[in-house]
């Protein structure tokens, strides 16, 4: 595909986390002890109509969106110096911030903000992951409290665990 980024699998084949912009991506230098819960909604959703209902609303409200890309971009840059510190709190009210930006712009679900609330409750933070409009959501968890929010999780989705793999490919 000539449009595909190759982040994904530059993160899988060298480990670690990665930063992706258009300009290419950076290695961030972390060995967190972090890991996501994937909650899945099992809301089909559809990828372009979401996009579409995204520009009409920026259309509609072009100082507000500016305004809100803006606060993304530094939610952002923040988000990546705290991955640096290790600082698993800081990094959840990011992720969680950028989930209350994604709500204005309405590609959340009734479903999907029930999940988050209840991901909230035991996590650092969560958010949608995608387009929105149906999917999943993540959670952002460690050894203390990944237990208690994937129970939370279960009882309304179908969920697990990601670890981030620091070491990437290997030849055996």
């Amino acid at each position: 595909m000539k449009t595909a980024s190759g982040a994904d699998s530059s993160a899988s084949t060298f480990g670690g986390l990665i930063a992706y912009d258009k300009t290419g991506f950076e290695k961030i230098d972390s060995k967190n002890n972090l890991s996501l819960i994937i909650a899945n909604s099992n809301q089909v959703h559809n990828t372009r109509e979401i996009v579409l209902k995204v520009r009409e609303f920026k259309n509609k409200n072009e100082k507000m969106f500016s305004e809100m890309c803006k606060r993304e971009e530094k939610l952002v840059r923040e988000a990546l110096s705290t991955l640096k510190e290790n600082d698993l709190n800081k990094l959840g009210s990011l992720i969680s911030e950028n989930q209350k930006l994604l709500e204005k712009i309405n590609v959340s679900t009734s479903r999907l903000d029930l999940l988050i609330k209840e991901a909230s409750e035991t996590s650092y933070g969560a958010k949608i992951t995608g387009a929105g409009g149906g999917g999943c959501i993540i959670s952002l968890v460690d050894e203390s409290n990944a237990s208690a929010t994937l129970e939370n999780l279960k009882k309304n989705s179908d969920c697990f665990i990601a670890k981030i793999d620091f070491d990437g490919l290997s030849y055996l």
